[in-house]
């Protein structure tokens, strides 16, 4: 059977390492139920996000938890950085970019399975940052997902 899912939380400071804390949003922005990082580093009142996750419900894709694709830094990676931030009440970083690559690290495909093996296209990118729930489109599979989001970084 699949690994029971992390209890939610409600504190970044509990976000914990491999995905096991799930941060609750609330209110919720577009369409998300639940934000999870490979890990976090807080530098002064920045926080940097490895190879975040978001549950999405009532979007435009499948309910489900999904990686990110971060396009190399490109709008689709900031509109989906942004609106990770936004769930956590932070804004991104100005100027905020990453490096082009492939794919999350080892464990991703447990985060994303949602108790279904099964499910296909568990990288989504995000194409606007309004508040409705629009604007998502699957992309590939997490594991293999081109120009993965290995960090998303955030404001207070």
């Amino acid at each position: 059977p699949p690994p029971p899912p992390p209890p939610p939380i409600s504190s970044i400071a509990e976000m914990t390492a491999n995905w096991a804390g799930m941060f609750v949003p609330s209110p919720s922005f577009g369409g998300v139920v639940g934000l999870r990082a490979h890990s976090k580093a807080i530098i002064g009142s920045t926080y940097k996000f490895h190879y975040p996750t978001m549950q999405l419900q009532g979007t435009s894709i499948p309910d489900g938890t999904y990686a990110m694709h971060g396009g190399c830094g490109n709008t689709n990676g900031v509109k989906g950085c942004s609106t990770f931030c936004q769930n956590l009440g932070l804004t991104i970083t100005a100027g905020w970019t990453i490096p082009c690559g492939t794919g999350y690290p080892s464990g991703i495909n447990a985060v994303v399975a949602d108790g279904s093996p099964s499910r296909t296209d568990t990288c989504m990118y995000r194409n606007t940052d309004v508040a409705a729930g629009t604007g998502y489109v699957r992309y590939n599979q997490a594991a293999t997902c081109g120009n993965s989001m290995s960090n998303c970084v955030c404001d207070v």
